[in-house]
């Protein structure tokens, strides 16, 4: 016998909260709130892909900051994920942008969102629209805490609906995007120093 969707919700819902609760090194915030939209800039040095729970790939990224020599590397730019403020429709949103095409198979070089809230230890930039292709559990829970952001959009297979941004002492940490068509989870960690002066700082966000 199928699930009640009534039921199948709550029980997503419980667990959502359940993991928003949860403890974490990560600052955490007011939640269920909205913020101030702004820029920042995040220079990663791995990604995670997640399915289901699982872990299932891992790249190393930025893999030519360690190199402490004059070579033809050290001269290559950081891949970094840049989110700048811009007006669309006459409304204020982020527009988060990848300053290399290297991972466009696994999701697009630029992505806009239309709030930024407040989820315990995450900031998290979202879409929600009322009409969409999306119909995943974070979709709808966002819906019922936060309410719809846009009237329709339909997202493409590598188009996260969610960006979330967790930081440790007011420095951004970490980097996620959640994707609803197919269900997926991409996580950037942080080059964590400056080598040889070849790298850039994660700078202060908050």
């Amino acid at each position: 016998m199928e699930e009640n969707p009534y039921d199948k919700f709550q029980k997503a819902k419980k667990a959502f909260e359940t993991q928003l609760n949860t403890k974490s090194d990560y600052d955490s915030y007011p939640s269920n709130s909205r913020m101030e939209k702004r820029p920042f800039e995040f220079f990663p040095s791995k990604c995670e892909i997640w399915i289901d729970g699982k872990m299932v790939e891992s790249k190393e990224l930025n893999t030519h900051r360690n190199v402490s020599h004059f070579t033809v590397l050290s001269q290559l730019p950081l891949l970094s994920i840049k989110g700048k403020v811009i007006e669309e429709d006459a409304q204020i949103k982020v527009e988060v942008s990848f300053t290399d095409s290297m991972l466009s198979n696994e999701i697009v070089i630029n992505s806009i969102y239309d709030e930024f809230i407040v989820l315990n230890d995450r900031l998290s930039l979202i879409t929600v629209p009322v009409m969409t292709n999306i119909d995943s559990m974070q979709m709808i829970t966002l819906k019922t805490m936060f309410g719809t952001t846009r009237l329709e959009k339909d997202f493409k297979a590598n188009e996260p609906f969610v960006c979330n941004l967790n930081t440790i002492k007011g420095q951004l940490a970490k980097v996620s995007f959640i994707f609803g068509n197919p269900a997926k989870l991409i996580e950037f960690l942080p080059i964590e120093e400056v080598i040889d002066g070849l790298t850039k700082p994660n700078s202060d966000f908050l």
